[in-house]
């Protein structure tokens, strides 16, 4: 991919080091996700439902139309699903 595309061109060799890194910390903490007191609204695809299952006082808008650039594409829709889950109005 990153040969194909010029725009991608200079970054291959970072793409490469950070896919071959296998020196990640964790990302979260699931402990004290499982403790949250804040609620959270969430747009959630499917392949992701696992981790949201971790989160205490999470709600989930699931998802598999609506994509990451939902938020910068679709505001007035993807903010009209977070707010029905807000006020418990989303089937």
């Amino acid at each position: 991919m990153f040969d194909d595309y010029a725009e991608l061109v200079d970054l291959k060799e970072t793409a490469d080091v950070l896919a071959y890194a296998e020196d990640w910390p964790e990302l979260y903490d699931e402990e004290q996700l499982a403790k949250n007191e804040v609620p959270i609204y969430s747009a959630t695809y499917v392949e992701d439902m696992e981790t949201a299952s971790k989160i205490k006082n999470c709600k989930n808008f699931i998802t598999n139309i609506m994509y990451h650039d939902a938020l910068a594409h679709k505001t007035d829709e993807l903010m009209k699903r977070l707010f029905e889950l807000r006020d418990d109005t989303l089937d």
